[in-house]
């Protein structure tokens, strides 16, 4: 999805951390007639985003909670495919990490139709609403399994922007309460499970 977005009032906020390229043309160059796009200079109210993300909901959101006094690192989405289309997914835990967090954050309904750690059946049939919380304590190298689905609410234009907000948001609460939280109110419901 390609939307024009003014988003001059984020002007205050909005910070470059990191490496920073200010392209002035686009070259492209693949026949024997090279061709120039010039590019006019970066102007937060006339801004095009492209957006590959949400175009149709999102999928349930992986963290990890390291054993460094409880900070959580991304992994990624689950399910991640079609909605509604039943996925496998498998995460190798990595050193240092001792719970996984499988979280939904947006007004959509993931089943977990099955979740194995180690080859032992630990849970099935768990519909996470927004809000909800699967907490699998674990151990570096454990293997955990997963085979669900998530289905989208389709009421609303996609925001580009909201996927990193509501992760990061999702992040800082858990990690400054200690526990998993979305939007810095208590999850709707957590289930914890112990490998």
């Amino acid at each position: 999805m390609v939307a024009r977005q003014d988003l001059a009032t984020a002007y205050e906020s909005t910070a470059v951390i990191g490496p920073a390229f200010w392209p002035r043309s686009i070259q492209s160059k693949g026949s024997p007639l090279a061709r120039e796009q010039l590019l006019h200079e970066f102007d937060l109210s006339n801004l095009y985003t492209i957006s590959r993300f949400w175009e149709v909901g999102s999928c349930p959101h992986l963290f990890a909670r390291v054993n460094d006094g409880g900070s959580l690192q991304y992994l990624g989405e689950l399910f991640a495919g079609a909605t509604l289309r039943p996925q496998s997914e498998r995460v190798a835990v990595p050193d240092g990490i001792g719970a996984l967090l499988i979280v939904e954050l947006q007004r959509e309904r993931t089943t977990i139709e099955e979740l194995r750690i180690n080859g032992l059946h630990h849970i099935s049939q768990v519909c996470l609403e927004q809000g909800d919380v699967v907490w699998l304590s674990v151990r570096p190298g454990d293997i955990v399994e997963l085979r669900g689905y998530y289905s989208a609410e389709h009421s609303a234009l996609p925001d580009p922007w909201l996927r990193n907000s509501v992760i990061s948001d999702f992040m800082m609460c858990a990690t400054q309460h200690g526990a998993p939280s979305v939007a810095g109110t208590a999850s709707t419901a957590c289930l914890v499970i112990s490998a």
